[in-house]
């Protein structure tokens, strides 16, 4: 009988001879167990066959033959059922049963040993690579942890759990050296002791140490530190101590580069009358194309009052508070007084006295948002010099009723003679009169009513219609100035216009009509 066991390890075999039977003395170096087949030639009668387990440094008997052994670790539950078994008494075939199963049993463990020759690396569970040797893995490990250290500055040690797993190799290609490597550097983290800037809670910034987070944040508040000024954060920024990645440190330049350019926050802005782009833009602090481009569909030549716009404004991730006293001498407006000058025609005004502000000096505290102000409340205030009344003469002087003094039911609109009548002229007809004048002169509302008519009007030039009531329209053509305007209710005597030469004229005067239902009447009828 033949049986062949590969074995991994150096042993010394002497062979003996006793009563007849051959067998081997083998010695097992090291401190494993191992399970050892022993198969004795027949003796007597019947085959006589042994099967017994010996610990190491110890000398057992083999089948002649017999040229290698198989050790196999952690089978102490066989070697102790094979032992239990075999010092029962047994039947002689069922022995030779139980050895040939034995023998097969153990060759098979053998097999299954010799494919045991792989190692999975795993990576938080994660299988990454396949070795022959843990040692490589322990050695790809130090070189990666040496060589991240040295572009950290810094000692890092691996973060997470790197473990290792007996398995059959099967077509898997095994990993070593610069290719071992790059497969750990993919699923391994190197982390370092570090320092997080947090805002709000919310962790923004990993910085190498307390001492470059606090450069940060002094680097922040500088550009708004002055005497007398209180500089703090608008949100609630706090140094933590953290285990971090080496790939997430960032140098103090590169932390400030971030803050500043922050996150874009999108605003609403409502229209108002008189608002352009370039308005609403610029009160943003952004581009007119920013604008436009935050705001897609819009037609930016036509915006309309009350339309809502998109305002993509730039929040930093840390906002810098600054709350300053500040005092500023402002003006004090003066007073306007009116009074009543009955040697002044209705409407005309005169200025008595000039007005002068007054000067005070304003204590306010300010507060700034990234040097953007957002608050300015009074403190305190003194006045340093009063004010000067500004004082108004205003006309109250109507014009006679008619020239004659007549108490007709127009006044006289201006002070002249009649230069051209009512009445046919020539081919045509002269649909009012006209009354002389020179360029300036005052002319006032004939009798009280409401403007429907203020602007240029064909040949009447600037022109003023007066809607009386009862279908009468009174009209002041040719004029230099019109102080009125349309819609506007006027009193009897009160100045609508200054005499002028507007319009299809050939000198200064007053054209002046009187119209009932949309036809002309003799004006001279009236006043």
């Amino acid at each position: 009988m033949f049986i062949k066991i590969s074995c991994n390890k150096e042993i010394s075999v002497k062979r003996r001879r006793i009563s007849g039977i051959f067998w081997w003395s083998v010695v097992f170096p090291g401190d494993e167990v191992c399970a050892i087949i022993l198969i004795v030639s027949s003796s007597g009668n019947f085959p006589k066959i042994m099967i017994k387990v010996l610990p190491i440094n110890s000398e057992v008997v083999l089948l002649h033959s017999l040229n290698g052994v198989r050790y196999r670790k952690r089978r102490r539950n066989i070697k102790d059922k094979l032992i239990d078994y075999i010092n029962k008494p047994r039947e002689p075939v069922l022995i030779i049963s139980i050895a040939l199963y034995t023998v097969l049993i153990m060759l098979i463990n053998g097999i299954i040993e010799d494919g045991y020759k792989a190692w999975a690396v795993q990576v938080n569970g994660k299988t990454v690579a396949l070795v022959n040797d843990p040692a490589e893995v322990r050695k790809a490990i130090g070189e990666l942890t040496e060589k991240k250290s040295s572009i950290a500055g810094r000692r890092l040690g691996v973060s997470g759990e790197v473990g290792l797993s007996r398995v059959f190799p099967g077509g898997e290609s095994f990993l070593q050296g610069e290719g071992l490597k790059a497969a750990l550097a993919e699923n391994l983290f190197f982390s370092t002791k570090a320092a997080a800037v947090s805002v709000d809670s919310d962790v923004k910034l990993v910085l190498q140490n307390r001492e470059e987070a606090r450069k940060l944040l002094d680097r922040l508040k500088a550009p708004y530190r002055s005497p007398g000024t209180e500089v703090a954060f608008a949100e609630n920024v706090a140094i933590k101590d953290v285990e971090a990645d080496s790939s997430e440190l960032v140098s103090v330049d590169e932390a400030l580069a971030q803050v500043r350019k922050g996150a874009t926050e999108i605003q609403t802005y409502r229209v108002k009358e008189g608002d352009t782009l370039w308005d609403i833009a610029s009160s943003a602090g952004i581009t007119q194309e920013r604008l436009i481009a935050a705001n897609p569909g819009m037609d930016p030549d036509h915006i309309g009052i009350g339309q809502e716009i998109n305002l993509a404004a730039v929040k930093p991730l840390i906002s810098v508070l600054a709350i300053s006293r500040q005092t500023a001498t402002e003006q004090i407006a003066f007073a306007v007084e009116e009074k009543k000058d009955s040697k002044l025609y209705y409407g005309d005004e005169k200025v008595v006295q000039q007005g002068k502000p007054g000067k005070k000096s304003v204590t306010y505290q300010v507060t700034k948002l990234n040097g953007v102000t957002v608050e300015r409340n009074v403190l305190q205030e003194s006045v340093l010099e009063q004010p000067t009344t500004k004082i108004v003469a205003k006309g109250s002087k109507l014009l006679l009723a008619s020239r004659s003094g007549s108490s007709g039911r127009l006044a006289w609109p201006t002070v002249g003679s009649v230069i051209s009548p009512f009445g046919k002229r020539g081919s045509s007809v002269h649909e009012g009169v006209d009354i002389s004048g020179s360029i300036g002169n005052a002319v006032a509302a004939a009798a009280s009513g409401t403007v429907v008519r203020a602007g240029w009007f064909g040949g009447y030039g600037k022109c003023v219609d007066i809607s009386h009531g009862d279908g009468v329209i009174t009209r002041y053509g040719h004029l230099s100035k019109i102080v009125v305007s349309s819609g506007q209710k006027i009193a009897r005597g009160q100045l609508v216009g200054r005499v002028g030469s507007t319009g299809r004229s050939t000198g200064p005067h007053l054209h002046f009509e009187v119209r009932i239902n949309g036809q002309p009447r003799n004006p001279m009828k009236y006043l």
